[in-house]
């Protein structure tokens, strides 16, 4: 740095400028070059991340109608009261709606009624 100084300090005053000015010049043109990359690089990243979050709900929604298609068949041949209520937990968890909630509960409300019998 100090010789960079010196050599800049032997130049006439316009010599000098032009050549800081020059330098400024190219410094700038890396910088705004590497924030448009960085930038291009973030708009990627961006497309990417909305991509993985569609990627994610389409999963999320593939996985909730297959529990629910799991809990209304469990249901309807009756494969017993512990996989129903695991497949339900699963199914809230998942944000299952009040649909299946009362079928859950009608059924518990029929096995009730056959144990009392």
């Amino acid at each position: 740095m100090d010789k960079i100084l010196e050599w800049l300090m032997g130049l006439d005053i316009t010599t000098a400028l032009t050549t800081l000015g020059g330098l400024a010049t190219a410094i700038g043109t890396i910088i705004v070059s590497h924030n448009s990359v960085k930038k291009s690089n973030f708009e990627h990243n961006d497309k990417i991340m909305i991509e993985l979050e569609n990627v994610q709900n389409s999963l999320q929604v593939v996985t909730l109608e297959t529990v629910r298609t799991e809990l209304n068949q469990a249901i309807d041949h009756n494969y017993g009261d512990e996989i129903i209520s695991h497949l339900y937990s699963r199914y809230k968890m998942l944000g299952g709606n009040s649909y299946m909630t009362q079928k859950v509960k009608d059924y518990f409300e029929n096995r009730v009624e056959e144990w009392e019998k």
